[in-house]
């Protein structure tokens, strides 16, 4: 270059080397990188790469390959908290974010309960809870529970009998098959569910199978309708006469975050026990709500799902004394009597307008009558309602 009299100057002479060997270097430094975070000792460092590639080229078709290498090499440098202008601007096509999510495992102070990430990456537990929170918001728990039955919990609800059901496909009128007790499973189940999480979820519990020969006895599946978390329960083999009786739960979702207070719906031996509270034992719904809720909550627990709220237990007494009436218009109702024994023999004569209604038994004119005899100035007292009382005395005797 001296012979050929150019003055060459030094941004120029280092401009080719750089333009020639940066490329190398930056993925030689991608590749010892993530050599480091490889998750099996025999696992070869170039499905990395070819991930990291196919990811960006399908976030951006038109991301060049010096854009890629450098974001990706400097996302890896720096840790990631979520809020941090420099990483917004570094990682500004999310790859980092999609092929390395800094999550922290989490474990609930419980013997029986545990809540686990879906990462393994367990490298920034020295942040705050904070920006723990605001990180882990979107992403999916998993809380590992047992659910224990007595054994006359489990004779309650499983007797080994087919139950058969109606298909709605049409091909076949009904089918049989073995599982828990319809309408009876969901309620013990889910008051066995809040004990163990006290999470506040409505879960909707779609069927519990029985599969007598199978690798598994039992599987029962449910979500909640809210916050769309998902229900599994499996009891691996049939359980032996009086022994407790073991499911092992997994609840997979967004149940941290669940904010709502919808309700489970009220059926069968449950809605049959609250009718016989508010209708035979004139128990009031506030009451009867109190009572539920001491069995179950402790001081600062939510509200379980499963715990009906007043005016729930307020429409199930009325529509139960609706069902005694023989119609829903009270008009009706008596003009159908009026032609029923023994009321055909009480009721006289309805009227419409002005309404008005004359009835007498048999016993009241007997009772008239020995009355006449005795005074000779009958009295008759009738009340606001048209109902005959007894003759009413003064403070001042006056008669």
């Amino acid at each position: 270059m001296a012979d050929s009299g150019e003055d060459i100057k030094w941004p120029e002479l280092e401009k080719k080397p750089r333009l020639e060997f940066e490329p190398t270097a930056q993925t030689d430094m991608l590749r010892l990188m993530l050599e480091k975070r490889k998750q099996l000792p025999d696992e070869p460092t170039v499905s990395y790469i070819n991930e990291a590639e196919s990811l960006c080229r399908r976030i951006d078709n038109k991301m060049s390959q010096d854009e890629m290498l450098k974001s990706i090499i400097f996302a890896l440098k720096i840790q990631r908290p979520s809020k941090d202008p420099v990483m917004r601007a570094v990682n500004r096509y999310g790859v980092a974010d999609t092929l390395f999510p800094d999550k922290i495992r989490e474990s609930e102070p419980c013997e029986d309960i545990m809540i686990s990430e879906t990462n393994d990456d367990q490298k920034n537990k020295s942040r705050s809870s904070s920006e723990i929170s605001e990180d882990n918001d979107d992403t999916d728990k998993t809380l590992n529970f047992n659910i224990t039955l007595t054994h006359t919990e489990w004779d309650s609800l499983y007797d080994g009998t087919p139950q058969i059901y109606r298909r709605s496909d049409g091909k076949i009128d009904c089918r049989s098959y073995c599982s828990l007790k319809p309408y009876n499973w969901t309620s013990v189940i889910h008051e066995h569910f809040f004990e163990q999480t006290k999470l506040p979820c409505s879960m909707v519990y779609k069927h519990a199978k029985i599969y007598p020969n199978g690798q598994i006895f039992l599987n029962i599946l449910g979500h909640c309708s809210t916050c769309k978390s998902i229900f599994m329960g499996i009891l691996n083999s049939y359980p032996d006469e009086n022994v407790r009786v073991i499911i092992r739960c997994t609840m997979t979702g967004q149940f941290k975050n669940y904010r709502s207070y919808s309700k489970r719906r009220i059926i069968e031996e449950k809605k049959e026990d609250y009718i016989n509270k508010l209708k035979t034992q004139n128990m009031a719904a506030a009451y009867i709500q109190r009572t539920e809720a001491k069995k179950v909550k402790d001081y600062g627990d939510n509200e379980p799902s499963h715990i009906p709220s007043l005016n729930a237990l307020r429409l199930i007494k009325h529509k139960s004394l609706l069902k005694d009436h023989i119609h829903e218009n009270p008009l009706i109702s008596i003009s159908l009597l009026k032609g029923t024994p023994p009321y055909n023999n009480i009721i006289r004569e309805i009227g419409y307008d002005k309404f008005f209604m004359h009835f007498w038994t048999s016993a009241k004119i007997n009772n008239y009558r020995n009355y006449l005899k005795t005074y000779s100035t009958p009295t008759i007292s009738i009340d606001a309602t048209g109902s005959v009382v007894k003759k009413i005395n003064l403070f001042s005797g006056r008669q």
